[in-house]
């Protein structure tokens, strides 16, 4: 798997967390795993992007938006776990997939700009 189809998953997996809540009015663990898979999906897309690009992939918006959804999801397990607030998942899960789908649409944005500056130059 590639680094883009687990930011994919990622973003597929919070928003069944948040569909899970609001559709299914299941308890609270069925939304948490699968907020947790997509924490986990995000952490080792960030890892295969480490090893591809061989240093700490925060050169980009891209990378930088889906450390800052692995901090979001590591946060919100945080205050569960110490203060067993589990309201905060919905916004938690909301906000990250807003996230990742715009890290995802902005890449492609990105390429495009990279280019344009190359030929410009020339």
């Amino acid at each position: 798997m590639t680094s883009q189809s687990l930011v994919v998953l990622a973003a597929l997996c919070d928003l069944l967390a948040v569909l899970t809540v609001f559709v299914a009015k299941s308890r609270q663990r069925i939304p948490e795993i699968f907020f947790a898979l997509g924490l986990g999906a995000m952490l080792l897309a960030f890892v295969l992007s480490w090893i591809a690009h061989g240093q700490a992939p925060l050169q980009s918006l891209y990378d930088t938006l889906i450390v800052f959804c692995w901090s979001l999801g590591v946060v919100y397990f945080l205050l569960r776990f110490f203060y067993q607030i589990g309201a905060l998942l919905i916004p938690a899960a909301l906000l990250s997939f807003i996230t990742l789908v715009y890290a995802f649409m902005n890449q492609d944005l990105e390429r495009l700009a990279e280019q344009f500056v190359s030929l410009v130059a020339e």
